[in-house]
């Protein structure tokens, strides 16, 4: 019995003190409520209730009591994400408010817009000055259009010069390149009054072709694009035209000129300079060429080349570009070499000439390297040695500068008194040659730059040998007669002094 007292009394002290434990922990849990941020809480809340420091410490102030709850609130709820919410606004603020917006503030009314303002000028100015060289290039041409005066046919809107690229190749060495041969080649045709056609190669893009075979489109675009052309001359990128002065039908596209020029028996080479056995007959007919080109050492180049409208020139220039030789040869001058050799009946509409006459090259010897008077240079494997920046400027520098006289005369007369009588059209050229300007009678043709052949002076080109040697017969007797004259003048000097000194003689004996 004494024993289940105890053990009840133990139990009911048990529970009354669970109970009072119970009792008294209530109002603590109510408190710990009001300041443990839940999960399922918005951190907001907690964050809105503690950020405000003024506050606490104003708070501190009021009473001890307060001061030690709002101790615990500090203590309690600066977990890390708290302190990092409360910290993120003051900073937001910050960035508002402070050091940051100043420096954008000064960014946006300093240095920056100045050089915005000063890209915007230059910009302007650049565009100034652009909008200034298209007009003075207008009237630079203005001014040559039609001087030349060409009389032989074709002539005029009947030629056209065509220059195409895409863009790339091996001519990006020379500097401002496409600045410098339009301008070369426009003033060329507007002082023949030749049609300029400048064509983006590109868009004649095929897979699996490569770019050099391009130019044959080309060439057949620009027939179509110039319904009146008779004639289409391509001319590469990388070549100068160095007598302007120089019309193309008194050159080779007129049939006279063109029989004078043609390279008759000359052996047709392939594979790097050899002979293929094959020549250019001396039973030509003229008038069935409709192309003509020149080869150098290796053989056939289509640096510079010009075609006749015709049908056969479009039959030509389809079976040129045909796949079957696009996949079997490299380029188009290995196809075009072997179509030449092989195909007597083709070789009947083509005619092959020197290469001087109209593709002379910037080095190489009597055959091939440029002299005074030839109409191109042409810079053909210079990338080779990496001179092609070099030649471009030395010949650039060298080429024949068109210049219309301010009296509108189409004669090229040097400083000082022009020539006697009319002087022809082709003479309204003028060379830029260091050593002075050419000697009266000289054509623009073959010696208004003779100062620059190394080889000395040459005969007139249109001077037979016999007619040379008069010439020079003639030049011997009027020195002959010079020096007689020269010789009578002497002895009548001698015959003055004589007479003064006997006068003076004279006078001396009366005065004494």
């Amino acid at each position: 019995m004494k024993l289940s007292t105890k053990f009840q009394l133990i139990s009911a002290f048990t529970l009354l003190s669970i109970a009072a434990l119970i009792y008294l922990s209530v109002p603590y849990y109510k408190n710990l409520e009001s300041v443990v941020p839940w999960k399922e809480r918005p951190i907001e809340v907690q964050v809105q209730e503690v950020t405000p420091a003024k506050d606490v410490e104003q708070s501190q102030n009021v009473s001890g009591a307060e001061e030690k709850a709002t101790d615990t609130t500090l203590e309690v709820a600066t977990p890390t994400e708290a302190v990092e919410s409360a910290a993120e606004p003051e900073q937001q603020t910050n960035d508002a408010t402070g050091a940051e917006p100043e420096k954008q503030t000064s960014d946006s009314t300093g240095a920056e817009p100045e050089k915005q303002t000063n890209d915007s000028t230059e910009q302007s100015h650049q565009e100034e000055l652009d909008q200034s060289f298209v007009e003075q290039t207008k009237a630079r041409l203005a001014e040559l259009q039609g001087k030349a005066r060409d009389t032989v046919d074709p002539k005029g809107n009947k030629v056209v010069l065509l220059t195409a690229t895409d863009g790339k190749g091996h001519n990006g060495e020379i500097e401002n390149l496409l600045e410098m041969v339009t301008e070369n080649r426009e003033e060329y045709c507007a002082f023949h009054e030749y049609k300029y056609q400048f064509t983006d190669m590109s868009q004649f893009n095929q897979e699996g072709r490569v770019a050099v075979w391009n130019k044959i489109p080309a060439i057949q675009n620009a027939f179509d694009v110039n319904p009146d052309a008779e004639w289409v001359w391509w001319l590469d990128m990388d070549a100068i035209i160095m007598t302007p002065a120089q019309d193309l039908a008194s050159l080779v596209l007129n049939p006279d000129a063109l029989k004078e020029k043609i390279a008759y028996e000359a052996d047709l080479k392939i594979n790097e300079g050899k002979p293929s056995g094959v020549q250019v007959s001396r039973d030509i007919d003229i008038s069935k060429i409709d192309f003509i080109i020149s080869q150098d050492h290796a053989g056939i180049n289509a640096g510079s080349m010009l075609f006749r409208r015709s049908d056969w020139t479009f039959s030509f220039l389809d079976m040129w570009v045909d796949q079957v030789y696009v996949e079997r040869f490299n380029n188009e001058q290995d196809a075009l070499s072997h179509i030449l050799v092989k195909h007597e009946k083709i070789r009947q509409h083509v005619g092959i000439v020197p290469q001087r006459v109209i593709n002379a090259y910037g080095v190489g010897g009597e055959e091939m390297g440029w002299r005074t008077g030839d109409i191109v240079v042409h810079f053909a494997g210079c990338w080779v040695e990496h001179k092609c920046s070099e030649r471009w400027q030395d010949f650039w520098g060298r080429r024949t500068v068109l210049k219309v006289p301010a009296n509108d005369s189409p004669a090229d007369a040097p400083e000082g008194d022009a020539p006697e009588g009319d002087a022809p059209p082709a003479e309204a050229a003028r060379t830029d040659d260091p050593q002075g300007d050419a000697p009266d009678g000289d054509t623009p043709l073959a010696e208004a730059a003779r100062a620059d052949d190394p080889q000395g002076e040459a005969p007139p080109a249109d001077a037979s040998p016999a007619e040379s040697d008069d010439s020079n017969k003639d030049m011997k007797s009027e020195a002959a007669d010079g020096a007689t004259d020269g010789d009578g003048q002497e002895e009548k000097k001698e015959d003055t002094t004589e007479e003064k000194k006997e006068n003076a003689t004279e006078g001396g004996e009366q005065d004494q």
